[in-house]
């Protein structure tokens, strides 16, 4: 009980409570902000020069404390010459027109050959031609990596189709991956050990060029009806054509003549699906 005079000294500044109660603090507030009561001074801690130093306006050390210069700044080093840059990014350093004369053009980095194709579709066109001269040895063994004809040639039987109010273009996509993966496998396990293996993608473009009969067939479909006899007269033509078509180029590749009969059977299975598909 001996400290209760300190304590009330410290809160209320010396005033002494009237009727037995002390005096709010918020109502000394008030008479303090008024200028009627005596005003405190600022805490120690904030008017102490030692404690502003950390709002010094120089960042910098061993400058002082002066004000800020933005002057003092220096200007951000260049990009260091070790950097890996390229041509072209030399070029934009430099402020130089970029220099495409040396690139090849599109076609050729897509590997599109305009040329190429259409002798692959005349080598399709014509069943009975023999696989004699340069030019048929060429088109017989360039059934490679060229996918660009059968897509086209596919997109063209899905959009026949369409016209005839059929959407079948998952129905010639499951049968067209199915079919080169079935053949691929097969056409591998019957060429001799001697022989390299086939690629894959020289089996879905060769089926995919030898499909251009079916796609005829397809676009007939749409000003005539084949669910007739011209229908299936048609359709067993289509899929004799095909069939020739892509066992010769296939046997011709593997150098299996003897075994052409065994590839045609597979192959003839293929396209009766797409020519099932075309008709009903």
């Amino acid at each position: 009980m001996a400290q209760q005079p300190y304590v009330e000294n410290h809160l209320f500044g010396g005033q002494q409570p009237s009727g037995g109660a002390y005096p709010s603090p918020y109502s000394q507030t008030q008479s303090q902000s008024s200028g009627c009561g005596p005003s405190a001074p600022p805490p120690a801690a904030f008017s102490s020069p030692s404690n502003l130093d950390f709002y010094s306006s120089n960042p910098r050390e061993g400058e002082g404390n002066g004000p800020w210069d933005p002057g003092s700044i220096e200007a951000l080093p260049p990009p260091s010459s070790a950097m890996p840059r390229n041509s072209s990014l030399d070029a934009l350093y430099d402020n130089e027109p970029l220099d495409f004369s040396n690139d090849p053009p599109l076609l050729e980095e897509l590997e599109i050959d305009f040329e190429l194709m259409w002798l692959k579709t005349k080598a399709v066109l014509q069943p009975f031609r023999k696989s004699s001269g340069p030019a048929s040895l060429e088109v017989d063994k360039s059934m490679d990596s060229d996918l660009t004809g059968p897509i086209f040639f596919w997109i063209c039987l899905g959009c026949s189709l369409l016209l005839q109010g059929k959407v079948h273009f998952g129905y010639i996509y499951g049968f067209g991956v199915f079919g080169c993966a079935s053949l691929y496998v097969l056409l591998n396990l019957l060429s001799p050990p001697q022989n390299p293996p086939i690629d894959f993608w020289q089996v879905m473009s060769t089926l995919g060029y030898c499909l251009l009969p079916v796609v005829l067939v397809a676009v007939l479909g749409i000003v005539a009806s084949l669910t007739g006899a011209f229908g299936q007269v048609a359709s067993g033509v289509a899929i004799a054509w095909c069939t020739l078509t892509a066992t010769r180029i296939f046997a011709s590749s593997l150098k299996m003549e003897k075994q052409r009969f065994l590839i045609a059977y597979p192959v003839g299975l293929l396209y009766a699906c797409f020519v099932l598909i075309t008709i009903f």
